[in-house]
């Protein structure tokens, strides 16, 4: 299973040649040791960034099109290429799993995100409520979505891995390659988000509107019924709160 990665989308449009190299490079590398070593299964993070801007209500399928809007999404969309290609020329099963935000912390307190200036939603709003940093900053609030602000389909970091054990069994007993959205086909906002941190905090959250980022759309949330269909994986934790209330619990441990 191969989860290395760098992520920040904002990150990859000022320095292109570091995504390139670690996502996409060094995942050539990675590929061509397995293929060598024989290994005869691989499971790849990718992203739903690999989407690209996504009409309507920003849910997309599997089948929609890849054309991303970042070079975060273009180095994690050249790896998948590079899996399909290896799979063909010499059998490697793959499985592709685009990660929809992945959030939260085990539910037992056990582990959780060590980062500081953490750059997802969910621990920049922690850290703002906390007054371990400044405001939070909105990117837009003019957005072609319900309240202006950038929706997204936020997935508990146990579901995540629970979803990989179980694509990894499928494709282990059917002998094939496939590609899976993760997420759970619900799409919060960002002030739902701002709105539920401060409900399970008890305080305001201080934030202020800034400028949309270039290189993200204004909405994407997954279609997961391809998973649920053949997979037939059920999320224990699909509830905004409970993504929430675990990132809370882990950043005042």
């Amino acid at each position: 299973m191969h989860f290395a990665g760098s992520i920040k989308v904002d990150e990859s449009i000022t320095n292109p040649l570091k995504y390139y190299d670690n996502n996409t490079e060094g995942s050539r590398v990675l590929i061509e040791a397995a293929v060598k070593e024989n290994v005869e299964t691989f499971v790849f993070s990718s992203t739903a960034a690999v989407y690209g801007f996504v009409a309507g209500d920003g849910q997309v399928s599997e089948e929609a099109l890849t054309e991303p809007l970042n070079p975060y999404g273009w180095s994690k969309l050249q790896t998948e290429c590079l899996l399909k290609d290896v799979s063909e020329a010499n059998g490697l099963r793959f499985g592709i799993l685009r990660y929809f935000n992945v959030a939260g912390a085990d539910a037992k307190g056990r582990h959780g995100q060590f980062i500081e200036g953490p750059t997802h939603l969910i621990g920049r709003t922690i850290d703002a409520v906390r007054g371990a940093a400044g405001k939070l900053q909105i990117f837009g609030n003019n957005l072609p979505t319900k309240d202006g602000t950038g929706v997204r389909d936020y997935l508990h970091v146990c579901d995540l891995a629970d979803a990989h054990v179980a694509v990894l069994s499928y494709l282990q007993a059917t002998q094939k390659s496939e590609t899976f959205n993760l997420g759970y086909g619900v799409g919060h906002s960002v002030l739902d988000v701002v709105g539920c941190v401060e409900v399970l905090a008890g305080k305001p959250v201080p934030y202020e509107f800034v400028p949309a980022r270039e290189g993200e759309a204004p909405a994407v949330v997954a279609d997961v019924s391809k998973l649920q269909k053949q997979i037939g994986w059920q999320p224990a934790y699909a509830d905004i709160s409970k993504i929430v209330q675990s990132a809370l619990d882990w950043a005042g441990r």
